[in-house]
């Protein structure tokens, strides 16, 4: 079976959630607690064009005033 599309009324969540603890939940909001996360690709914080930080497997930017301030790891 599979799920093309679902509207969700407020929470989806593991069985075991318990807020700051166990289980993992995501509103409808956006907002998600998990304990730990795997990213594929580029994780985008802050997400707005002048003030953001950027990670990827190889490297770490900090943007701020869409300036780039800091850059850990790869430099290329």
């Amino acid at each position: 079976a599979a799920i093309t599309n679902a509207k969700i009324g407020n929470t989806i969540q593991s069985a075991s959630y318990s807020a700051g603890s166990a289980g993992w939940k995501i509103d409808k909001t956006g907002e998600m607690e998990m304990n730990n996360a795997t990213f594929r690709g580029t994780l985008a914080v802050g997400g707005t064009a002048s003030n953001r930080m950027n990670i990827t497997a190889t490297k770490i930017e900090i943007y701020n005033a869409g300036v780039l301030r800091v850059k850990l790891g790869d430099l290329s």
